[in-house]
């Protein structure tokens, strides 16, 4: 029994003498930059989509300015680029702290970064040009509640 305490206590030592020179922080502060730029830009297409509802002239016309269009941008900015962004820094964070270890592939963590925004930009540009079905919110019987003309 002493054994294992002795290994727990040589343990905390070294996480406590510093054993891990650094941690792959630069990542974590990517992602967390990137969500809170992701955040910005949603809640802007959300207060803009809630003006819309007062003042239907902001749209000026323009079809990627619609309130459908941004309604669905907006939640996908928030929920994918802000929530997800965040949750995948914040993964990488803890994962390194609670082991005491860098990140095992620092390029493939570079990787998943630039691919998830990557993935972020090119749906909410596809939201926005109108390049998914025009299906709003399927009802109860399984029927889109939108109407084609």
């Amino acid at each position: 029994m002493s054994n294992d305490r002795e290994v727990g206590i040589s343990l905390v030592e070294h996480a406590r003498n510093g054993a891990v020179e650094h941690y792959e922080d630069r990542i974590v502060a990517a992602f967390t930059f990137c969500s809170i730029v992701w955040a910005i830009a949603g809640m802007a297409a959300g207060v803009y989509a809630a003006a819309e509802l007062i003042w239907p002239e902001l749209n000026f016309g323009l079809p990627w300015l619609s309130f459908g269009r941004l309604r669905t941008g907006h939640t996908n900015l928030v929920l994918f680029g802000f929530g997800v962004s965040a949750l995948i820094g914040t993964s990488f964070y803890s994962v390194q702290r609670t082991s005491h270890a860098r990140l095992l592939a620092p390029k493939l963590a570079w990787f998943v970064f630039y691919g998830w925004q990557l993935t972020i930009v090119l749906g909410a540009w596809s939201l926005l040009a109108a390049g998914t079905a025009a299906r709003s919110m399927p009802s109860s019987s399984g029927r889109s509640t939108s109407r084609s003309p």
